[in-house]
């Protein structure tokens, strides 16, 4: 196993506890820092509570902000964590893609994503980037 493959099983170790105490991040690989089996989850803000979500919400300017940042939110949930972490990959680089296959496999086979075919699971990862550029490109901001 290659550095960098090393460095994305232990993230999705990690995102593995995460989902399976129901908790809302995001997966963001520059949110990991460490090494080896010593990596911690790092972003704070903003915290990705019912109650923060909620407030944000009740500001937020007309009906389309609401259901861009309802859509958004929605992405930090434990079931959209292996889509929006494979998502996030093309954050850093719009051909990152090509990863995408290396990304479902090493999901699958640690559970992160059960019976899901390559297709969809890039479908979904490349729609939470998508929504989440929008949301950028409008200036809607989730703090």
């Amino acid at each position: 196993m290659s550095s960098s493959e090393n460095v994305v099983a232990n993230v999705v170790a990690v995102l593995h506890k995460v989902i399976v105490a129901g908790v809302c991040i995001d997966p963001h690989i520059k949110n990991f820092v460490g090494k080896g089996e010593d990596l911690l989850y790092v972003d704070l803000s903003p915290p990705l509570t019912e109650g923060y979500v909620a407030a944000r919400l009740s500001v937020a300017a007309g009906a389309d902000e609401h259901q861009i940042l309802q859509d958004n939110f929605s992405y930090f949930r434990p079931e959209f964590i292996p889509y929006h972490f494979a998502g996030d990959f093309l954050d850093i680089d719009p051909a990152a893609e090509a990863i995408f296959p290396a990304l479902h496999s090493i999901l699958s086979n640690q559970g992160l994503i059960d019976g899901v075919d390559l297709a969809p699971f890039t479908s979904e990862a490349k729609q939470i980037r998508q929504l989440e550029n929008l949301r950028l490109r409008r200036g809607i901001f989730m703090i």
